[in-house]
């Protein structure tokens, strides 16, 4: 099986590592998980047999490019002081968790401002990541932003608020992003067809750059380009099209980069799980020889080198 990173978010149910195995029986290369409860504040310290069973499986896989995603509750640019304090310390444990299992990515929505302006809703994230960071100094996890259907006060709807975060934090290499495909289409950017998937990425490319583009979320949409409304659909089946899964499978640019299914966890009528499905879907996509790969342009418009294009994503 080529090496794709493909991978979902898997269930950890009795054990980090029951995740990885599961992972691995679905002939995925990487997983994104929960570490704690993300429905609740409070946490259980984690489980030190459960961590050494997870580590010991992850150097088993050879895996080095797991994710694990935050908290739900969290909000980073809440103008409200006790869920903001609240936000950084559960960010923080998020972290440290990610840490302690080798995860490399840890996804976290960037929130939103609420009653307050957005500019001011981006100021209270970029100082939440800088004391993020100052906490977590020397850590090998990156926290990843991930873009959102956007609407309202809610931040990540627009490249150019990643942009701003980025350009405003005092480590921006400790600052990734992830794209969800469903949340960029639900936010208004068309990749229904290959020029427009192709003229979006490019967007992104100017706006925050590939190099910071960490992970993926591929997932489809139940409702149309613009919607604002989130909710995922497997592949092939909702509003995205599949010129964008077509890009992002062909493209020698995101060969390495994680690429994690969050769509709903049931089997067909015959048992085969879902995952089963869009993961052949994705691969079957993905079936060209090099020549017909997207090439990896940069900002410059040149096809980048392939050390230029892994740089920053070991």
């Amino acid at each position: 099986m080529p090496i794709d990173m493909l991978g979902s978010h898997l269930s950890v149910a009795g054990g980090y590592v029951n995740a990885l195995r599961e992972a691995e029986r679905l002939d995925m290369q990487t997983v994104q998980i929960f570490t704690r409860n993300q429905r609740q504040w409070k946490a259980s310290p984690m489980d030190p047999a459960a961590a050494a069973d997870w580590l010991a499986e992850l150097k088993r896989l050879g895996w080095t490019r797991t994710i694990s995603h935050a908290s739900y509750l969290i909000n980073l640019a809440t103008p409200a002081d006790d869920h903001y304090r609240k936000s950084i310390d559960t960010m923080t444990d998020e972290m440290e968790r990610a840490e302690a299992l080798q995860v490399r990515y840890v996804v976290v929505h960037p929130g939103s401002s609420l009653d307050a302006p957005q500019a001011e809703g981006i100021k209270q994230l970029v100082k939440a990541i800088d004391e993020i960071n100052r906490r977590t100094a020397g850590f090998h996890a990156l926290l990843c932003l991930e873009t959102t259907v956007g609407g309202g006060s809610q931040i990540g709807g627009r490249f150019e608020h990643l942009a701003a975060v980025r350009g405003a934090v005092a480590q921006p290499d400790r600052v990734g992003t992830c794209f969800d495909t469903c949340h960029v289409t639900a936010a208004g950017y068309d990749m229904s067809t290959p020029r427009a998937v192709k003229a979006v990425f490019g967007e992104f490319d100017e706006v925050v750059g590939l190099d910071h583009l960490s992970c993926f979320h591929l997932n489809d949409s139940k409702f149309p380009c613009g919607s604002h409304r989130d909710r995922h659909e497997h592949i092939g089946l909702g509003e995205v099209g599949l010129a964008c899964f077509e890009f992002i499978m062909r493209s020698n640019e995101f060969a390495l980069r994680p690429k994690i299914l969050e769509t709903e966890k049931v089997e067909t009528e015959d048992g085969t799980p879902w995952d089963t499905i869009n993961l052949r879907k994705l691969r079957q996509l993905a079936e060209k020889t090099p020549s017909d790969h997207q090439p990896a342009v940069g900002r410059s418009g040149r096809r980048r080198t392939s050390a230029q294009r892994t740089r920053g994503h070991t």
